[in-house]
């Protein structure tokens, strides 16, 4: 890999090509058809697209904000690892 690029999938990027804003994804309106990321044709899980979907999974599917209560956070622990049990993480 060189210096200014990033690998992805055996692919090397510039790496100024990798910032979304630089890329003009999803500007315009309506954008460019080059430069849609939309959640009904996969594009917005390819790289590079998926720097912007992820920032952007609300403007791409339904989604909701869910209220946890007005209490205090409960503790939910600490996920054990393969072969160690959550006992011996205590």
């Amino acid at each position: 890999m060189k210096t200014g690029t990033i690998e992805f999938d055996g692919i090397e990027y510039p790496t100024e090509f990798v910032r979304p804003h630089a890329l003009k994804w999803m500007q315009g309106s309506p954008p460019p058809t080059a430069k849609r990321i939309r959640f009904e044709d996969d594009r917005y899980l390819e790289f590079p697209q998926i720097r912007w979907s992820l920032s952007h999974m609300r403007e791409l599917m339904p989604t909701v904000a869910v209220w946890r209560g007005a209490g205090a956070p409960s503790d939910i622990g600490i996920a054990a690892r393969a072969g160690e049990s959550a006992e011996s993480m205590r």
